[in-house]
Order: structure tokens, then C-alpha cells, then sequence
């Protein structure tokens, strides 16, 4: 009888072995498939700063024109604009790729509730509220970057027509200014939530027993 106990015992420790094996596979499977996703992102950011680079190299242009220039001021306002909307174009493709990356993220969700190792699963929920913390940070940022974008839309508007006061190019320009400051305060969050989140991840994976090359994504 002791021999028959001593063999299910260890039956029953071996198969829950597997089962956790596989929990942190599938976990595995969906953290990886969310770093894939997220290469848009990364692939965006040049094409993005070359935008902004373009637009701005526009924006000292016009400033430096006199105001009798009317042909070549509309002409830099035109094409500073277009950049605005190619920075839109981006934005758009960037947050699909986030959020993408964000809904193949939250299928670990259901892996784990059943996580049976107690300090394993703790780690696996701070993680899960970093993530979402830091999905949210970055939608926070698009949005506000949108905002931005139509700001400085309307300054080359501004630009353009002759009747504009030096005070309302002045207060515009505060206005876009205090955006943009607000976009990289949210920008270092979202800086801090990426590194934690890393940690984390690398954590986890130190903790299992699969034998996996490890991915930071961002």
C-alpha cells in the first residue's frame, strides 16, 4: 500500500509539472507574439522623427521670411502642413501596432489565474498591471501627440495670414510648447513602465524551466 501511495505521488507531481511546463509555454507563446507585434511601433519612429525633422526645418524657414513674401511664406506653410498629416499617417500605424501587441499581451490573462505557484503568479500580476499601465500611458501620448499636430497646424495657418498678431503667434506657440512638454513627461512614464516591465518579463522567465532566448520588445 505505502509502495502504491509513494508511486501516485509522484505520478501526481509529474503531471502537475507538465501542466505548469505548458502554462509557461503558452505564456511564453503570447509574451513573444506580443514583442512581434510591436516591431510597427519600433519601425515607425524613424519615418517619424524624419517627419518632424522635414516640418521643422519648414517651420525656421518661415519664420525667417518677411512678411512681404507672401508666395514663398504659403508655399513653406503648405508643405510644413503636409508633414503635419504624414505625422498623423504614422501615429495611426504606430498605435495599431501597440495595440495589437497590447490584445496578444492580455492573452496570458487566462494562464494566469490558474498559475499554481503563488510567488510565480504575484510576479505574473504586477506584470500584467505594468503593461496595462504602460498601454495606457502610450494612448495618453498619441492622443496628446494629435493634439500637438493640430496646434502646430494651426500656427502655419497663423503664419500664413498677414493680420496675425505677434501676441497670438506668441500665445500659439506657449500653447504648443506646454503640449509638448506634457507629451515627454508621459513619454519618461512610459519609458520607466517599459524598463520595469522588462524586468519582470526576464524575471519570469528566469523562474520557469523553459529554455527560451529572451526578448525585451521596446
Amino acid at each position: 500500500m505505502q509502495t502504491y501511495l509513494r508511486w501516485a505521488f509522484i505520478i501526481l507531481v509529474i503531471t502537475a509539472l507538465t501542466a505548469c511546463g505548458k502554462t509557461d509555454e503558452k505564456i511564453h507563446e503570447h509574451l513573444e507574439a506580443a514583442v512581434e507585434l510591436e516591431e510597427g511601433f519600433l519601425e515607425q519612429q524613424a519615418p517619424l522623427r524624419l517627419a518632424e525633422k522635414e516640418e521643422y526645418e519648414r517651420y525656421e524657414a518661415l519664420i525667417s521670411q518677411n512678411v512681404g513674401e507672401k508666395e514663398e511664406i504659403e508655399a513653406l506653410a503648405a508643405e510644413a502642413i503636409e508633414q503635419t498629416y504624414r505625422r498623423e499617417e504614422i501615429i495611426a500605424l504606430e498605435k495599431e501596432s501597440m495595440t495589437a501587441s497590447y490584445e496578444a499581451f492580455k492573452n496570458i490573462e487566462s494562464y494566469v489565474e490558474k498559475y499554481k505557484d503563488p510567488d510565480m503568479k504575484a510576479l505574473l500580476e504586477e506584470m500584467m498591471k505594468t503593461m496595462s499601465e504602460r498601454f495606457h500611458l502610450y494612448e495618453t501620448i498619441a492622443a496628446d501627440y494629435v493634439e500637438g499636430i493640430e496646434l502646430d497646424r494651426q500656427l502655419y495657418e497663423m503664419l500664413k495670414d498677414e493680420s496675425t498678431s505677434i501676441e497670438s503667434l506668441q500665445e500659439q506657440i506657449e500653447r504648443i510648447n506646454a503640449k509638448y512638454e506634457q507629451i515627454n513627461e508621459a513619454k519618461s512614464e512610459f519609458n520607466e513602465r517599459t524598463k520595469e516591465y522588462n524586468e519582470q518579463k526576464r524575471e519570469f522567465y528566469n523562474g520557469t524551466k523553459l529554455n527560451v532566448q529572451y526578448s525585451t520588445g521596446r
